[in-house]
């Protein structure tokens, strides 16, 4: 039983220490360096996107709130619909 136990705190151990050296190695040390674009050149479309490369886009980076643009995109007005208890008495359709 002793033995069992033992092996068992071994075998946590090693997990533990392998996912130590997991976590603590970056992706730039396995073979993948990243690009990171910043400031204007973040903007992209998907015709410019390639894989592997980060944008970083900071609120420097975003154009200045315009107060007048932000209300003019209200929809329209429409007449209300009328509740369904009322439809019962609407004349019936021959």
């Amino acid at each position: 039983m002793r033995r069992l136990a033992d092996l068992s705190a071994v075998s946590l151990l090693s997990l533990l220490a392998l996912l130590t050296v997991a976590v603590a190695t970056p992706a730039a040390s396995c073979g993948q360096t990243a690009q990171v674009l910043t400031g204007q050149a973040a903007f992209t479309d998907w015709n410019q996107q390639t894989p592997g490369v980060r944008h970083k886009i900071t609120v420097a980076d975003l154009p200045e709130p315009k107060p007048d643009e932000s209300v003019a995109n209200q929809p329209p007005r429409r007449p209300r619909v009328p509740r369904m208890r009322y439809l019962s008495r609407l004349p019936a359709s021959r």
